[in-house]
């Protein structure tokens, strides 16, 4: 799952998967992406964009072959 804030998207993995999906969207091409933070099942991604969080969390829907957001208040 993804959710998003500003200029963040938390992305939630199995346990033990967060620094795979952090590497390999590191090495992908989404040209958004500053970087990433990677826990154990928690992803954190930094978008270029002030507000990009909810582009983002689509795109990184889209990289993950599903189409579902939540956003945070």
């Amino acid at each position: 799952s993804v959710e998003f804030s500003g200029n963040l998207a938390d992305v939630r993995t199995p346990p033990g998967g967060a620094q795979l999906l952090a590497s390999s969207l590191d090495h992908s091409r989404i040209k958004e992406i500053i970087g990433t933070i990677a826990g154990d099942d928690t992803v954190l991604v930094v978008s270029k964009s002030a507000n990009g969080g909810s582009s983002l969390a689509r795109e990184l829907l889209a990289f993950a072959g599903k189409n579902r957001t939540k956003k945070r208040r």
